[in-house]
């Protein structure tokens, strides 16, 4: 792995483990301070201080952050982007809202309107996937810090083909007739 892709990836790594962190310090209490976007979408105290944590690590990178829980600039300021950090930084707030454990952390990197990286983060369970297109997928299991080992400890995922049937997986929380539908 070129000294980029690694840097760029231990920065995403450390981000969404911290980002988990915070998420987790909220769970483990009673009181989420339940709010709703414009969308009808519900916003925790949770989303906004992982958002906080995973947007300070990454703007080290001098990438610019687009997340979920922070302010969007202006399409002038964004179309001349290269490259950019996308971070949903808790993907499932009602599955967390339930406390079902059933969410994560999502932070991708964007370069040339192409996926570059991306890593996904699970702070229930402490698991870690992280992959690319040039550097294959994989899994890190009972992650609860970060250190800058954290890559020798991956276990490379396997690719399974099944011929033409495709896995699908969906949210409880998002599932509608259309998706049902759309999936059969």
């Amino acid at each position: 792995m070129d000294k980029k892709i690694t840097y760029l990836l231990h920065k995403a790594i450390e981000a969404a483990i911290s980002g988990g962190q915070e998420i987790m310090n909220i769970y483990s209490g009673d009181e989420f301070n339940i709010e709703y976007k414009e969308d009808h979408s519900p916003v925790t105290i949770a989303d906004k201080l992982s958002s906080k944590k995973i947007v300070l690590i990454l703007k080290e990178t001098e990438i610019p952050v687009l997340s979920e829980e922070e302010s969007i600039p202006d399409f002038p300021k964004r179309k001349d982007w290269k490259a950019l950090w996308v971070v949903d930084p808790l993907d499932g707030t009602k599955e967390f809202i339930k406390k079902n454990g059933e969410f994560c952390v999502n932070i991708g990197l964007v370069e040339n309107n192409k996926p570059l990286l991306g890593v996904l983060y699970i702070p229930v369970t402490n698991e870690l996937f992280y992959g690319g297109a040039s550097i294959g997928a994989y899994k890190v299991n009972n992650v609860t810090k970060y250190n800058k080992s954290i890559i020798e400890s991956s276990i490379k995922l396997p690719h399974h083909s099944n011929g033409d049937k495709i896995v699908v997986t969906a949210s409880r929380s998002h599932l509608d007739c259309e998706s049902i539908a759309f999936f059969n």
